[in-house]
């Protein structure tokens, strides 16, 4: 996907009305007012797609200059099912990055949440006493 400042003055200088990109992109006129005028300063990652893909379509926006690089056959073969590869990669490497942040986490808490499973075995929970079953 091009950068947030490209997208955004391709959207400025196309020589269709946003309303038109708007339609053809399925977004709505608001969400692209908003992020012409800088009020949103970045777009969903398959709302920026699905932009470059109606610009593409007009004729505005051709090249993309950080494109996943993909063989051209199984990208082909992705589209014409429908699917938009780059956004699924950009899904999947947020979904890794996420995994990622949630194992570090999990490892720098590790010996907290072990010191409190030891304490809890050996002197149960708070409630113990409190429970009617």
């Amino acid at each position: 996907m091009k950068s947030t400042d490209h997208i955004r003055t391709a959207i400025r200088e196309s020589k269709y009305s946003i309303a038109r990109i708007s339609d053809e992109a399925g977004v709505p006129r608001q969400t692209i007012y908003s992020f012409v005028s800088g009020q949103t300063k970045r777009l969903r990652s398959d709302t920026q797609s699905a932009i470059e893909r109606a610009l593409s379509k007009l004729g505005e926006y051709v090249v993309r200059e950080d494109s996943t690089p993909f063989e051209h056959e199984l990208r082909s073969e992705a589209l014409s099912l429908g699917l938009d590869p780059d956004a699924i990669a950009v899904k999947a490497v947020e979904s890794a990055i996420r995994r990622k942040r949630i194992d570090a986490w999990i490892e720098d808490n590790r010996e907290a949440m072990e010191a409190n499973a030891k304490d809890i075995r050996e002197n149960g929970l708070w409630s113990d006493g409190l429970r009617q079953f």
